[in-house]
This record gives structure tokens, sequence and C-alpha cells, in this order.
């Protein structure tokens, strides 16, 4: 027993540590039981604000128990409480368990073994036995009742603590009474039973522990359910979550190829969005977002914490094993009898790391014993990483679905910023961003910034990591080193105020980064939308050079940012080194010590501990910035004004709206005056509030600076009016049609958006019945509403999906509603008919399918009003005539409230029973049909009498059936998908991919970069061995001299001090050289790889973007390309540096220990034998975690693009939790794949720990000297690392390069026809052009069928022509074939005797213009818009704006901008113009998509850009749909002027305006049906064009002044 001092010090230890956490727990239980009383049970591993009862109901959501809309009725059933099934909740009775009785029976017989271990020792006579036994039975007096009296049903970490140390001590006692001490009598061999009891007891206990499940009340996983796996983590025990094997199912399933997206499990219960975010949105609301993230996860943050600074002690621990190790063995063993000072000494608490050197010193046997103890904290360490990484991770998960969460909850609850002008052109250093945040900056607010907040917990585990690290490691040099070790750290807090002035400046420019960022997204975002009107202009080069200009922008800002942070790290490399220099010279030089090789060996490795965490601490710096930064811009995003309670459901508070006397059925505005929302959206800061920094912060020379304006904190646009209703007062009939008509920018449609409650209302009130969960009983209608826009906003679903739009299905009403919305004939003409995919904004549907689809959206809806929004602009007239009669008048409108705003006043008026008259945003007019005929008003709005009769009889329709979609065998066919899901790649990542980063980066930097990096590990090995020959040069002869010639280091320290200092500055300057080829490099990849991109996607067909969501795209452009801007390079380098490590560790091992070699191949194999599966997992899971997080961004996009309409139907809560359902499929994926590497991580460094204590007995055994067993056993650890580290960096730059693999995929693109092509004639086409058709047969794709069926007929040049046809009859097709969007299976087009496939595409385009149905307008001005690229003067821009009636000139009827009042310097939002009174001048701004104009207003600016284009061929797609018949009229007049000797293709359904054309053309389901002169097509009996004009009830009109035209034409 005398000779295991060590043993008896450290069983004491634990002996001492046992009741501390015994009475610890029980306290803490205490607590929790006393906290729980009258609450739900909160669960106390995973969760912090997730309690038991909300796992009950996400899994009743789950079952369909709880609507989806989130309200509970009276039909919601009572939430399940019992069952063993999945989604069902076991009791929570704490019932006895087979379990729980056995850790009473295990705590009874440990008990009852203690009290018989106290009676022996009181028998004989031993007291200093006493107290440990006495502490030990209540330890299991505890361990007995605590299981007794509340059964646990997860595992009892008390117990399990206790079990584990009793475990520990039980070995101890097993080695000291059983195995070491053979001189005890036979009368104690029963004590030696009852130690061998006490470990069996120990272990069975600790494994019941392991065995128990966290989560116990959510019964068992099934895996015969369809849909994905479900989440094994919810099902998993203790000893599972300690090992990562939950994740075996994955990993097994990698083992046998590609995982895919059905083999993704289900997100944990506890981590998902929609249940977080809700448990969130009240949690300690109104205080900071990072505040209160931490707060909501301080539970896991804590246990996190405590498990940081266990592993801090662990990673500290070791350099103090390997001095015990190597100072065993420095001097042979001569006698022993300094063993038995240690058996005399006194026990104390952590003895065993204050024991005396003596103890230890010269003693083989306790280099065995530290070699074990080393291999124990290695082993330790493993669990402590994976638990904490786990942690971590999940706090991770639920932080970011928490702040999601919060920003999806405020984009649907802001207002409406469409319309908002940008005041702010470029981002401004150091400058917050106050723009309103678009669909740029959410995108990069959800896609980037909220991956930021990763950073949080891992400040905090550094924080709790760092310091403790560094004190330990500084206190063990102290015990090596003296007070020497502490001479160095003086230059530790030199740096410190340093670090805090760089990691400011670095905030200020990472916020840059993203303002520039965000204007890059929001340009790309900008053409993405709007990229057919681009490719048809031929503008994609220049708007290319555009976004090459913010990218440029950008990646200057990037450069100086990593210059700075590279600097910064620099010198945290430089402050770990010059501590080393001063410690080591201080200690050498001043004191005279000797740096022996027991010193500074373990030195060095404190030293490089020492060296980690001081790095670490820029990275805490810049993690903050970077953390502080996006926070900062998420909550100036949330700061954002939201809109009144009653327009949003998510505000709403269902129980006082559903007051019986609170509701009122008025649709209306009592006395309100309206304006759109500005565009500021901060909040002033308090008065006297001073912003000033700190005197220290300024600096002296502001005082001599001029006086510069203050930043306030809402910042206000150039001065542009604000348009506005004034004196509105309005009550629509309930349960009639209401019409609202009016001029091109009267305010119509604003009217519609100030109801809907998406303007802001400056006096009065908004009557709007609108409670979704209450019923009319009058009509059995739900008191809501359903709206249509006049741009109709589209899911990129099926037409029978965006049609019941989350309805419950009903067969008869929606047969009932195609009919009547004339849609049945159309869906008949798709293949596979309503399930038809449409698109990204509907984009296979014409103009008027998209008009219809809405509007039968709204009729579907079971709402007791319905507001449509010009419905009947995008349809032929005869479709709007049969929409009057059978939706209008039919079954399905009666009962309901009806407000609808249309320029076809006189086709609507006999159904009409109120009308509103608008002018220059003011009511002037409403009334009765027969009391404004009645006052003279009515004359005004309709000049010629109609006869209700004839429109009665004229549009009686054939009943036309729905096509059923089945085979021949009854069996419905699957429909096509337009949009496919996202590809991904499969197996590694192909050499291409890395050749083609090497190749944008610059190979010969990426050389000159891995030669630094070799340089750099080498120089750090000779740095070892010097330190070797330097310790090993103490106590030598006076004749010898060092291998170098230097004296011995007892003579002569300098040389040695010298060498090493050298060799460190030596480091310092090849990782100096190192930094500019690493940023140069990569910012250089990041330029070609966007500019690549860029243009491959720019050049794509058409086509792709209609089966290619933006969202997808965007995708590319922002979470890719940041993966390159970001961590790819740095990622690289690791793993090049981890190779050259293992090469040079791997031979310093083999030379010094050649049977190594022999180990090292089978360590090799059994490393990549464990690592099965673990590559190809996380490759996949790293390509599914990229392939799930397009669909988050693309639905988002969609969601807030059709914003006003979901508010408008109420239903954000449902697309809020399909976005969460979204959202958690991607944090499924990405939470697996981190895990990957911690179940990596875990077996490798359980593997590690083997390595290192088969290293150690294989040196000890072999006698090797001590400097050579130190420099065995440093690299020895450096061998494992490597591999491990090696291996997941590997990985990573795999899981990098993945961007890097999608960027290539999109590089890739199949591109258009060429841009150019040879033998062009400069002045093609010549001004006689004439254009050919020759039958042509035009399909969208291979695989679909034709839309140009055969069509040949001649346009001669400068002839007018007009092309008209029933809706998705081919007309638009006809004419953007004539750009080469496709180009024909069959037959020619072409033009001046050319054929159109024969001319580069930039080409042919640039000698065309497009005027589109849906006007494109860009942000900025309208000179912007006009003449984007400043080739015409202002003078022919002002023409142009003339031309198409808008009021340019004070003649006009128009007054200067700054002659309106100041109050309203705010831009219009979606759906406004500007006020009839205000000038449009060139420098009038411009929103995004031109959201700030009406739609009428909005085709007269694209109508004045074709004017000043005038171009040869000019095709008009429906241009002037939404102005009104007047403004029409002199457009057509103007076009007629303008156009005189050039080719006009006009696509129309007003005939008005085409009837005086030279020809009209006539198609039918893409055949040419009729084509010739207005005239003879009017006149022929049965024709298809008479019978148009007939039922446009305006024929004689028509009739005659086709006649008239004919006429002039013909005479002289």
């Amino acid at each position: 027993m005398d000779g295991e001092p060590l043993v008896l010090q450290l069983h004491f230890a634990v002996a001492s540590v046992l009741p501390a956490v015994t009475v610890l727990g029980a306290l803490v239980a205490f607590v929790s039981s006393y906290s729980r009383r009258g609450k739900a049970t909160r669960r106390t591993v995973l969760s912090n604000i997730i309690t038991d009862g909300d796992i009950e109901e996400e899994l009743a959501f789950d079952l369909g128990h709880i609507p989806h809309d989130g309200a509970v009725t009276e039909a919601t059933p009572l939430l399940p409480r019992s069952g063993t099934g999945t989604g069902t909740v076991k009791s929570h009775d704490h019932a006895r368990t087979r379990k729980s009785l056995l850790f009473v029976a295990i705590g009874a017989l440990e008990l009852a073994g203690r009290v018989a271990l106290l009676v022996h020792a009181i028998r004989a006579g031993d007291p200093d036995a006493y107290i440990p036994l006495a502490t030990s039975i209540g330890v299991w007096t505890y361990a007995t009742l605590m299981p007794l009296f509340v059964p646990p049903a997860r595992p009892p970490y008390p117990l399990f603590i206790i079990y584990l140390l009793s475990l520990f001590q039980a070995v101890l006692d097993v080695y000291l009474y059983g195995i070491v001490s053979t001189s005890v009598s036979a009368s104690l061999s029963p004590v030696r039973v009852l130690y061998m009891g006490h470990l069996a007891l120990c272990t069975l206990g600790f494994l019941l522990v392991l065995a128990m499940p966290l989560n116990p009340y959510i019964g068992k996983p099934d895996f015969g359910k369809e849909g994905p796996p479900p989440a094994m983590d919810d099902y998993a025990t203790l000893g599972q979550w300690m090992t990562v094997n939950w994740l075996a199912t994955v990993m097994r399933r990698a083992r046998t190829g590609a995982l895919e997206d059905s083999d993704v499990p289900k997100l944990a219960i506890d981590a998902r969005s929609r249940l977080l975010a809700r448990k969130f949105a009240s949690f300690r609301a109104g205080r900071p977002m990072l505040t209160r993230i931490i707060m909501a996860n301080l539970g896991d943050i804590a246990i996190n914490f405590c498990l940081s600074m266990a592993g801090a002690l662990l990673a500290s621990v070791q350099p103090i094993l390997l001095n015990r190790i190597l100072s065993a063995i420095e001097v042979l063993a001569e006698d022993t009898e300094s063993l038995a000072l240690g058996a005399e000494r006194d026990y104390h608490l952590l003895a065993l790391i204050w024991a005396p050197k003596e103890v230890y010193q010269r003693d083989v046997r306790s280099a065995y014993l530290f070699a074990a103890l080393s291999f124990a904290a290695m082993a330790m360490k493993a669990h402590q990483s994976v638990l904490r990484g786990q942690l971590m991770r999940r706090v991770i998960i639920r932080a970011r679905a928490e702040v999601v969460g919060e920003i999806y909850t405020k984009a649907l609850t802001r207002i409406d910023t469409s319309g908002v002008v940008d005041p702010k052109a470029k981002a401004v250093e150091g400058k917050p961003d106050t723009r309103a945040a678009d669909m740029g900056k959410l995108v990069s607010l959800v896609s980037v910034d909220v991956v930021r907040i990763n950073y949080a917990p891992m400040i905090l585990d550094m924080l709790a990591d760092v310091p403790f690290v560094i004190g330990i490691t500084a206190w063990f040099l102290y015990s090596l080193l003296g007070y020497s070790a502490f001479v160095g750290y003086v230059f530790l807090l030199v740096v410190l105020p340093y670090s805090y002035l760089v990691t400011t400046k670095m905030m200020n420019m990472q916020r840059t980064v993203l303002q520039t960022r965000d204007l890059r997204m929001r340009s790309i975002n900008e053409l993405l939308q709007s990229i057919k009107f681009v490719k048809f202009s031929a503008w994609e080069t220049r708007w290319i050079k555009r976004i090459l200009g913010y990218r440029e922008d950008e990646l200057a800002y990037l450069f100086k940012f990593k210059v700075v942070r590279g600097l910064f790290g620099l010198t945290w490399n430089i402050v770990p080194i010059i501590i080393a220099c001063v410690n080591l010279a201080w200690f050498t030089g001043v004191v005279g010590g000797q740096l022996t090789v027991a010193i500074a060996f373990p030195t060095i490795l404190a030293l490089s501990t020492l060296t980690s965490q001081l790095n670490s601490i820029p990275t805490v710096f810049s993690y903050y910035g970077i953390l502080r930064t996006a926070i900062g811009r998420i909550e100036e995003f949330l700061g954002e004004e939201e809109v009144p309670e009653w327009v949003s459901s998510l505000k709403r508070d269902s129980e006082s709206v559903n007051g019986a006397g609170q509701f009122d059925t008025r649709l209306g505005a009592a006395n309100a005056s309206f304006e759109w929302y500005r565009t500021s959206h901060k909040k002033a800061e308090p008065k006297g509030k001073d912003k000033s920094p700190a005197w220290w912060k300024k600096s002296p020379l502001q005082y001599f600076r001029k006086a510069e304006k203050s930043d306030t904190a809402e910042e206000q646009v150039e001065d542009d009016a604000t348009f506005q209703l004034r004196d509105i007062n309005v009550v629509f009939p309930r349960g009639q049609l209401s019409v609202i008509t009016g001029a091109t920018g009267s305010g119509k449609s604003s009217l519609l958006s100030a109801l809907l409650g998406e303007m802001k209302c400056l006096e009065g009130r908004v009557l709007l019945p609108k409670y979704v969960h209450r019923v009319d009983p009058a009509t059995g209608l739900s008191e809501s509403v359903s709206y249509c826009a006049q741009h109709p906003w589209l899911e990129s679903k099926t037409i029978r999906e965006n049609i019941v739009f989350g309805s419950s299905f009903d067969q008869e009403r929606y047969n009932a509603v195609l009919n009547a919305c004339v849609l049945i004939q159309d869906i008949n003409q798709f293949e596979d008919g309503d399930a038809t995919e449409i698109g990204d904004k509907g984009i296979v549907l014409s103009g008027g399918q998209k008009a219809r689809v809405a509007l039968a959206r709204a009729v579907y809806a079971r709402t007791r009003t319905v507001i449509l929004d010009d419905v009947l602009s995008a349809v032929d007239t005869h479709t709007a005539s049969a929409l009057i009669q059978t939706c209008f008048r039919g079954p399905l409108m009666r009962g309901r409230t009806i407000v609808l705003v249309t320029h076809h006043f006189a086709s609507v008026l006999p159904v009409a029973a109120w009308v509103v008259k608008m002018d220059n945003g003011r009511i002037t007019a409403q009334g009765t049909v027969d009391e404004l005929r009645a006052s003279g008003d009515l004359a005004e709005l309709v000049k010629t009498e109609l006869k209700e009769e004839r429109g009665q009889e004229d549009t009686k329709e054939e009943a036309v059936a729905l096509k059923d979609n089945k085979t021949a065998e009854g069996v419905t066919k699957p429909a096509k998908k337009l949009v496919e899901n996202e590809t991904k790649a499969r197996g590694s990542v192909r050499l291409e991919v890395y050749a083609g980063y090497f190749k944008a980066a610059s190979i010969p930097l990426v050389l000159l970069l891995f030669a630094f990096m070799f340089l750099e590990d080498g120089s750090r090995l000779i740095q070892k061995f010097w330190v070797k020959v330097w310790s090993e040069s103490y106590n030598r002869p006076a004749d010898w001299r060092s291998p170098f010639g230097f004296p011995s280091a007892s003579e002569h320290v300098m040389p040695y001090i010298w060498v090493y200092l050298a060799l460190q500055l030596t480091s310092v300057a090849l990782v100096l050289s190192g930094i500019f080829p690493r940023i140069w490099s990569s910012l250089r990849a990041s330029r070609v790889l966007f500019e690549k991109m860029l243009d491959s996607v720019v050049r794509s067909p058409t086509r792709y973007f209609d089966k290619t969501p933006a969202g997808r795209i965007l995708n590319r452009f922002s979470k890719d390309i940041d993966s390159v801007d970001g961590g790819l390079q740095e990622t690289m380098n690791y793993t090049a540096s981890q190779f050259i490590s293992f090469i040079i560790a791997t031979a310093t091992v083999t030379i010094s220990i050649p049977p190594f070699l022999i180990a090292l191949v089978f360590l090799i194999w059994l490393h990549l034998y464990v690592a099965r599966g673990y590559i190809t997992a996380s490759r996949d899971l790293v390509r599914l975690t990229s392939t799930t997080r397009s669909p988050v961004v693309s639905t988002f996009g969609e969601v807030l693009q059709g914003l006003t309409t979901l508010r408008a139907f109420g239903c954000e809560i449902r697309f809020r939790d399909a976005m969460f359902k979204q959202l958690d499929k991607f944090h499924s994926a990405f939470y697996l794949n981190v895990v990957c590497d911690y179940w990596l991580r875990y077996r490798f460094d359980v593997l590690g720990a083997c390595t290192f204590f088969v290293s150690a007995l294989i040196a000890l055994y072999l006698d090797l000297s001590p400097g050579l067993t130190a420099i065995v056993l440093v690299q020895a650890q450096g061998v494992v690392t490597s591999i491990y580290y090696g291996l997941l960096f590997y990985v990573m730059t795999e899981n990098s390069m993945n961007g890097v693999e999608r960027i290539e995929e999109y590089i890739a693109l199949p591109p258009e026809p060429p841009r150019h092509l040879p033998d062009v004639p400069a002045h093609w086409p010549p001004a006689n052009a004439d254009i050919i058709y020759d039958n042509v047969v035009l399909r969208y794709a291979p695989d679909l069928e034709p839309v140009l069926r055969g069509v040949s007929f001649t346009v001669k040049a400068g002839e007018k022509v007009g092309i008209v046809g029933r809706t998705g009859s081919g007309k638009s097709t006809l004419a953007m074939s004539l750009f080469r969007f496709v180009d024909p299976d069959e037959g020619r087009i072409l033009v001046g005797g050319m054929d159109v496939t024969h001319i580069g595409v930039e080409d042919l385009r640039a000698r065309l213009t497009l005027i589109p149905q849906d006007a494109v307008l860009f942000s900025g001005t309208i000179r912007d818009n006009l003449d984007p690229f400043k080739e015409y003067t202002d003078e022919e821009c002002l023409n142009v704006l003339r031309m198409v009636q808008l009021p340019v000139d004070a003649a006009d009827g128009g007054i200067p901008a700054d002659s309106v009042p100041s109050t309203s310097n705010t831009p219009f939002a979606s759906g406004t113009a500007t006020p009839a009174q205000t000038l449009v001048t060139l420098e009038s701004k411009v929103s995004a998509g031109g959201a700030n104009w009406s739609a009428g207003q909005r085709q007269l600016i694209a109508m004045a850009r074709a004017l000043l284009r005038n171009t040869g061929i000019t095709v008009l797609d429906e241009s002037t749909a939404s102005v009104d018949f007047e403004t029409d009229k002199k457009i057509q007049h103007t076009i007629r002027a303008q156009f005189k000797n050039s080719i006009l293709l006009t696509i129309a359904h007003r005939l008005q305006t085409i009837i005086d054309y030279d020809r009209v053309l006539v198609l039918h389901e893409g055949k040419i049906v009729e084509f010739d002169t207005p005239a003879r097509l009017i006149a022929m009996d049965g024709g298809v064009f008479r019978g148009m004009c007939i039922k446009s009830e305006h024929f004689a009109e028509l009739e005659a002044a086709a006649n008239a035209a004919a006429e002039s034409k013909t005479s002289p």
C-alpha cells in the first residue's frame, strides 16, 4: 500500500467529491421540483422555454387535432394524454417502473455494504475510516430514497454522477484492496467481496442510467409511416446521446449508398420552428434580440458553459501529466526512499496535481500511471466534446428558428414597402443602413445574417474556455518557471486595448460589406424579376456590367476587411511567441534556471495550448463583431413599422373581434383620409439623449473641422409627392356589386388598398368586416375577404391548388367556379389539366389566364366580401362579357359584397348596384345607377346607352365539360412537373471543380501559399528539435560541444536563446508571407466565379427561368457565393496544413520508433474503418442542406410578393407554417451534417487516446531518452490529431466545395444561341423589311404540345397588324417568337429576308421593341427607365413623355413637385399614382418594379420608352390594358403617327385599339383562322372576328370605325 501514494490520493479526491455532488444534486432536484409546482413540466436537458405541454401540443398539431391557422374551436378535440404510438404522449404520472425499483435495490445494497464496512471499521478500531464511510452512507441513502419517492422517467443526473464517480472509486478500491494488497488476512476476504460487489452494482446502475430515454413521453418511433423518418434524437437514450449512436441509422444508410432527400429524418420536436417561434414571440418581448436569445436558451448555455470549463480543465491537464511522465523517467531510479514520503503525507482534495515532485520522480511505474491517467483524461475529453458540441448545435438550431420566426412574422405584418424609393444608392462605411428591407435584403437576412447567430454560443463557449485554460496554464508555467512565466504576459495587457479598437473597426467594415451585398442582391433580384424584358431588349450585357459594379464595390470592402482581420490574427500569433521567447529567455538568461527536458517540452506544450487559446481571442472579437452587425441588421428590420392590428390575422385579437356587439358588417370608410406609408422606418431617438462618443474616443482634429449635419434616426428621401386619398366617405351596399371607376391614376386601386389596410389612415376609420371564424348565418359564408389584385399573385403550384388556396376541396363548387370564370376550355388545353404546374409567378399561363385563375381563387373562397381590382383588363372582350354574366351574375356571387375596379364600366353597368367615381384621390360622385343617371354624372361615364337584354342574349356559351385527366385504364396520369426538384451531385466533388477553383484563384498564388504553409510547419518541427538539443545540453563536460558547436547551456545559454528566437521570428515571417496570397487568391476566385455564373445565368434561355424559381437562383448568388467569399479558402488551408503536419509527425515518430510504422498502418486502417459512411453522409448532407435551403428562400420570396393578397385573405398563419416546414427540413439536414462531425470526432478522439497510450507504453518499454520520448509523445498526438482533423477538414473542404460545385453547375448552364453571328448586314433590317412566317410550328419544350401549329402569314413593311383571339390562343407566343425566345421546331421566320435563326439574339433583339402586358420598370428615376444607358438627350426623353399623355409641362395642368406641401415627401406604394396635379419629371423616383406608380402609369412609361427606342419593328402585348379608354385613344393616335413607317404588331383585347389597323390576324388554339382587313372581317357573316365585335357591345362603333379606316386608305 505504501508504494501507491498517488492512487491513494486520487481515491481520496474522488471520495471527497462524491458528498458534494450528492448535496448539489439534491438541492437542484428540490429547486426544480419546487419551481414546477402548478406549472407545466419543464424539460431540463435539451430545452429551455419548451415544456412537455408544448411537446404534446406540437404532436397534436401534427396529427391535425389543432387547425393550421392556430385557432382552437369547439370542434378541436382535447389533446391526447395517453398511448404508446407515435404522436401520442404517455402519462406524466410518476409511476414506479422496473428501472426505478432497480435503482432502489442498488442503492439499498450499496447502503447495506457501507454499513457493513462501517461496522467492520468500528470493530477493527480504524477511526480514519469513520468519516469517509459515514459520508458514503449519506450518499447512498440519498441514492436509495430519491428513486423511491420520485421515480425517474428521464435519466436522473445526480444518480448518474454518483454512479460515475463511484464506479471510478470502485476501480481504485479493487486495485488497492483486491489486487495490490496481498498481505491482508483471510478474515478480510468478505471486504474484498464487498468491493467487488460495489464495482458490479455501480456498473449496473451506470448502465441503467445510460439506457434511459431522454424523452420518455413521446412513445416509440414509427418507421412504417409515410414521409420522412422520425427524428431518432427524440427517442435516444442517454448512452446513445453521449456516443452519438442515435445517428446509427443514417450512417448505416450512408454505407450502402448516397443519401437522398427522403433519408433525412424529421427535426426533433423541441427544435421545430413553429413551436419555438410561438414561444419566443412572447418571451421577454421588447428586450434586445441577443439578450432574448441567450435568456431563452439559458439552461442549455449554462450546461454548455460548465462542459466547456470541464473540457478546459481536461485539456490543461495534458501538459501537466506530460511533465509528470518525463519527470518520472528523467533520472533512473537509484533509491526508493522518497516513495514512502507520499504515503506519510496527509491526503487532500486534488492532491494528484499538487503532489510533490519526490513522490513520482525517478519511478517508471509512476510514468505508466500518469500515462493511464492521461488516457483517461483524453477519453473523458472525447465525451465532453461530443456532449458540448451536440448541445451547442441544438442551441444554434433553436436560436436560428426563433429569430427566423420573428423575421417571418415581421415580414407578414410590416407595412408594404414595395413602392418605397431607395434614398441611398451606395453603402457608407460605418453608417447604419436606414433603408426599408426589400427582397434582396430580406434574402440576405434569412440566408446570411441569421447564420451569424451561430457565433453566439461559440463566443460564450470561448468565454468559458479561454480564461480557464489561460489561468491553469499560467499556474502550471509558474510551477515550472517561477515568476518568469508572467514576464511575457505584459505584452498581453498591451494588446487588449488594441484588440477593442480593431474589433470596432472590423464591425463597421463588416456592416459595410453586408450593405454592399444587399445592394448587389437587390440588383440581381430586380434583374431576375424582369429577366425576359431585359433579354428581349438586348440589355443583358449592360445589366451584367451594372451588377459587376456593385460586386466590385463589395469586393473592395471585403478586401479591406480581410486585410485588417488577417493582420489582427497575425498580432495574436505574435503575442504567444513573444510570451514564449521572453519567458524562456528570462528564465534561462536572467534567473539562471536550467531548461531540462522535463521543463522544456511541457512548457512548449503549455505554451502551445496558450497560443491556441490566445489565438482564439481575435476570433472572439471577430465573431462578436460579425454577430453584433448581423443582430443589428435584424433588429433594424424588426423595428420597421407594422400595419394596424385589424389588417393582419397574426396581430388581431380573435376574442375581441369575435365579440357579439363589436362586429360591424359595413364595408367602406367613414370621413377618412389616407396616404401611402413613408419610407422611413426608424423611430426617432428621445430628445436630450447625448449620442456623442466618450471623450477618450474623440479626435483632437474634430475641433478644427467644419460642423457637419448630425445623423438623425429618421431619414427621409428626396422631395417626391405622396399620393393621398382625401375625404373618403363611402359605404358599399352589402350583398351587392359596386363599381369603382375613374381615369388612370385617379386612385381606384389606392381606395381598395386603403380598405384592406395597406395605406396609412390619417383620419377617420376603415370599415372592413373581416374575421375568418365568424359565419354569416344568412349565406353560410365566412365574414372574411377574398381579393384579386390588378397584377395577380399566384403560387408556383398547380392550377387546382391555386384556386382552392388551402380551403377544403368541394368538387361541385370547384367545377362551378371553373365554369363561372370561363376556365374549363383553357384547362382542357393543358395535357395535365388542372394538375398543371404554372411555375414561378404563373409563367405558364397567359395574362388573361392568370387573371381568371386569381378570380377563381377569390370566388371559390367562401368569403362574404370579394374585392376585385381590374380583373377584366387582361381578358378579351368576349371573355369579359362571359365573366360578367356567368360569374358576377351567377349563383356563386349571389349575396356577396363585391367591389370591382374597372375601366370596362359600360359592360358591368347592368349588374352594378352602386357606382363610385374617383378623380385625383377623391370621390367625385357615388350612388346607384339611377341616381347618377338622374344627376347627369352617368353621362360622363357612359357615352352610349347599353341594351341589357342584348348583352344577356349574346353571351350565351355552349357548356364545356372539364376534361378528365385519366388514361384508358382509368388510372390518373401523373402530372408533369414544370419546376423540378433541385438537383444535387453524387459522390466526391469532381477534380474538375477543384481545378476550376484553383484556376479562378490563380494557380501560382495557390502554390505559393502552400509553400509558405509547408515551411511554416517545418519551422515548428525544427523548433521542437532545437528545444531538445537545448534541454539536453545542460550539465555537460567543459569540452563538450553541441552538434552546432555551441558550448554547454550551463556555461553559456545565450546562443541557444538567440537561435530559438530566430526560429520563432522565421515562423512569424512565414505566417505574414501567407496572408496576402491567401486574400488575393480567395478574392480572385470570388470575382471570377461570380462573374462567370452571372454571365451564364443571364445568357440562359428564357425557358430556364420558367422552370427555375427565382429564390433558387438567388440562393446561389447569396449563400453559395458567400461561402466562396468567406471560409472556403481557410478550410482548404487547414486541410493542407493538417496533411503537412501528418507527414512531418509520421516521419518524426517513425524515425524515432521504427516499429511505430506498423502500428501507424493499423491505426490508419482502423480510423478509416470507423469512418465508414462518414464521408458519404457528410458530403450528401451538405448537398441536401444546400438544396433544402433554396425552397426556404423561394417560399419566402414568393410570400413577400403576394403579401397584400395573403393579408386580405387572412391566411398569413397558414403560409407562415408552410415556411416553417421548409425551414425545419433545412435545419434537419443542417443539424445532421454537423452531428456527423461529432459522431466522427468522438470515435477518433477515443482512438486518439488509445494511440497516445500505446505510444507512451512503447516509448517507456523501449527506454527512450527523455527528450526523444517527449518528441514521440507530442508527435504521436500530432499524428492522431492530423488524422482526425485532416479527414474532418477534407470533408469540410468537400462540403465547402459544394458551393463551388453548385456555382460551376450554373456556369455550365446551356446558353441561348450566340449573341452575335457573322454575315449580318450592318443596317439590317432595311427600312422596307417585311416579316414572313412560313409554316411555323413552335413549342416551349420538346415534351410539350405545340403552341403554334403551322402558322403562315406575311406582314408587309410599315404595316400595322392587330392580333386577336381568345385568351390562351397563342397571341403572345406568336409575338415573342420574333425575339427567338425559342426557335421553331418546323418552318422559319424571316425578317427583312433573313431567317431569324441566322441572326445573333442580341443583334436581333436590339433591332426590335417589345412592350409587354405587365410593364417592367426598374428602381431609379424616370430618366433611368426611359434611357438606362444615357443614349438620348433630356429633351427627347421629355417629348416621349408628352406623347403618352403624362403631365410634363405646367400647361398640361401639372404643378412643380416642390409646390406640393412638404408633408408629402414619401413615395407612393404599390398600385398608386402620382397626383394628377403633380408634374412628372425626368428625376421623378421609381421604386423597384415601378411599384410606386399605378399599373396604367407604368404602361404609359413603358410606352414612352418604346417610342424613344423607335425601332423598325414594335410589338405591343396588351400594353394599354390598364389605361382608361380616353387615354388609350390618344396613345393610339400617337403610336400611329410615330410608327407610321414601322411594322407594328399589337395584341389587343380592346377591339377599339386595332379596329383601324391595316389588317387583323385572328388566332384560335395556335392556328390562324382569319387574316384580313378589319372592314372585311367585320363584314364576314359567321366570322370569328365579327362575332367578337358583336359580343363587345360596341358593334356599331367598331363597324363604322373599320369602314372609315378602309375608306381613308383607299381614297387618294
